[in-house]
């Protein structure tokens, strides 16, 4: 049996390109990265994925 593991984190937000440290106050996507997550949810559309967080 394969194991197949995916890492993900979320898109570039504004705070990010601004080189804004945060984590306690959420930072709407940037185009870019409204784009790189949708590029990332049709890549793995049809994936049977069991979600886990660490």
């Amino acid at each position: 049996m394969k194991l197949h593991i995916y890492l993900f984190r979320h898109g570039q937000t504004y705070f990010n390109r601004e080189k804004r440290f945060t984590g306690w106050k959420d930072s709407k996507l940037t185009p870019q990265g409204a784009k790189d997550a949708k590029k990332v949810a049709k890549k793995l559309k049809n994936k049977k994925l069991r979600a886990n967080s660490a």
